[in-house]
């Protein structure tokens, strides 16, 4: 092997001469210099296989830092320690052996040092703490001063520790690193008893969340647990953004997380519009999970409004109204189901009973346009006479017919679809084929002289039934009492419950007053080009921007209710 700078001589008192070409055998005889310590072990050095003795100036030395070792011929030099010398003009047995032992240790292995030729070599001294029970020890280093470097240290173990190197203060000290001083300094070793990793699955999902890596294991990272993500593909795991891999040593010595790295998959959209515009996403585009996707739905008609987004057999999103959402693409294929219809014609059975102004009460199929009816205003709490805006009837046949009873033993029926004041929500409902059961032990208002009465439904059911059906609206209020109830005809969505109510059913006049002035009102400037003054009267059109600006309605709702009343008044 090569000797460069850095060969530790000895740990102990080792003396070393300089070479100055004093030739012996390898036995017997005296020496030119002689020994004056008997049975102090001397490091000594054959050149080619002849005994060459190294003197400083003549004198025997026990202390080496700072003794100059000269190197002045290319020879093989071979390391022996010599017992037994006992002094000048004396033949004596020479005892020779290698010089390495346990605390003598050599770069590399034992045998032959090849030295540079014409390099003048310095011994140094470092202390070695092991920091293990045993005590520190000296260590004698041959460096070149012209630029001193360490040579590879020994190893040392410590039970239940890893031995992590040696360490001049907070400085690794390592084979081929620079001296920071030639004086005689301490090296400390450094142990380690145990880290924990942890693993930050990242948004995925990992059965064991770290890992405690004992010091006799190897400092090496394991086989890693592969996380899980709906809609990701793992791509591994990183410390500060570097991929570490199996049996790759630690990134760190102390206890450090790693974060699951992922690549997000690409899944369908599909898109199914009846009545309805879809933008914001194409049919058949594919969307990385985890993507923030916004879309916005427009529907050109007024009746049964629905938008889902489906994946993965779950319901991500699910409205009623037209307007922009946003939704987190998940890790699955979606399918964005946008649908209107035409309103209903008819929401009433023949035989209801409808409240007219004076109290009396008509059949609905008895009914004229010259008729008025008893509405509530729910801006006042006043009961007021209102006209008949139009009347609709789909004439006699076999109908779906939803019978509701309450408590004070009123019955009425309903088709398709009625809405009725729900005291129990505070609003006005609608009460379809789909729902009617769910409305069973809710409190509904019922018309009295003294205001409103509370009646609670006992029961409903749906069955097929033989019999007339109608649907109407009032001017303005566009409510009407049936068989006593408070009700407001089906298919006109947006065109109510704007406002929320107060406990006597008016309208909250301090919170109807900051919503008109967080969303406005219209005028009649809005509606001019296409809808008649009159007409624009007989509505609360005013209060419709306050429905838009809620997302109860759009638009193309209002368009949709303009060209329905513009049809069935012959004026389209």
């Amino acid at each position: 092997f090569t000797v460069g700078e850095g060969v530790i001589l000895s740990a102990t008192d080792i003396i070393v001469y300089e070479y100055f070409n004093d030739i012996r055998s390898d036995a017997g005889g005296s020496l030119t210099h002689p020994v004056r310590y008997p049975d102090m072990p001397a490091a000594i050095f054959t050149v080619n296989g002849t005994l060459n003795v190294n003197n400083f100036g003549g004198k025997i030395h026990s202390e080496v830092v700072g003794a100059i070792v000269n190197i002045k011929t290319s020879a093989t030099y071979t390391a022996y320690e010599l017992k037994n010398v006992v002094g000048s003009g004396m033949s004596t047995s020479v005892e020779s052996k290698n010089v390495i032992t346990e605390k003598a240790v050599f770069v590399g292995t034992t045998g032959e040092i090849a030295l540079t030729t014409g390099v003048t070599w310095t011994v140094g001294k470092v202390v070695l703490n092991p920091d293990n029970d045993e005590e520190a020890y000296d260590a004698y280093i041959v460096y070149n001063p012209a630029s001193p470097t360490y040579p590879t240290l020994p190893s040392v173990t410590k039970e239940g520790s890893a031995f992590q190197g040696w360490y001049n203060g907070d400085t690794k000290v390592e084979a081929g690193s620079a001296m920071s001083t030639t004086a005689t300094h301490t090296l400390t070793a450094k142990w380690l008893s145990g880290i924990t990793i942890t693993l930050d699955a990242n948004g995925g999902t990992v059965t064991n969340g770290s890992l405690n890596i004992n010091s006799d294991q190897a400092q090496v990272y394991p086989t890693l647990e592969t996380p899980t993500r709906a809609g990701f593909d793992f791509t591994g795991w990183y410390y500060n953004g570097e991929k570490v891999e199996a049996g790759q040593s630690f990134k760190t010595n102390a206890n450090h997380t790693l974060v699951a790295g992922w690549k997000a998959k690409s899944y369908k959209v599909t898109i199914s519009a009846s009545n309805a515009t879809v933008s914001g996403v194409t049919n058949g585009q594919e969307i990385q999970a985890g993507t923030q996707v916004t879309i916005t739905v427009t529907f050109s008609k007024s009746s049964n409004i629905s938008l889902t987004i489906t994946g993965g057999g779950k319901e991500i999103l699910s409205k009623t109204a037209a307007g922009t959402y946003t939704f987190e693409m998940p890790g699955s294929d979606i399918t964005i189901t946008a649908k209107s219809e035409d309103p209903p014609s008819s929401c009433i059975a023949a035989g209801t009973l409808v409240t007219l102004a004076d109290g009396t009460q008509k059949k609905v199929e008895d009914l004229t346009m010259e008729d008025i009816l008893l509405v509530f205003n729910h801006e006042t709490g006043e009961y007021e006479p209102a006209g008949i805006i139009f009347i609709e009837n789909d004439g006699w046949d076999y109908y779906n017919v939803i019978t509701l009873t309450f408590s004070d033993g009123t019955t009425t029926k309903i088709i398709y679809e009625h809405a009725l004041f729900d005291l129990t929500l505070n609003q006005y409902v609608y009460i379809t084929e789909q729902n009617y059961a769910d409305f069973i032990g809710h409190e509904f208002a019922m018309q009295s002289e003294d205001g409103f009465e509370r009646v609670t439904m006992t029961d409903a059911t749906l069955a097929v039934e033989y019999t007339g059906c109608f649907s109407l609206v009032t001017v303005y209020h566009l409510n009407y009492f049936i068989d006593g109830l408070f009700s407001i005809p089906g298919g006109i969505t947006g065109l109510f419950n704007m406002f929320e109510y107060g406990d006597d059913l008016v309208y909250d006049a301090e919170k109807m007053q900051a919503d008109i002035e967080e969303y406005g009102l219209f005028t009649y400037e809005d509606f001019e080009e296409f809808l008649p003054y009159e007409f624009y009267l007989a509505f609360p059109a005013s209060y419709l921007k306050v429905s838009i600006g809620k997302g109860i309605m759009t638009f193309d709702h209002i368009y949709a209710y303009i060209e329905q009343f513009l049809v069935q008044n012959g004026l389209m």
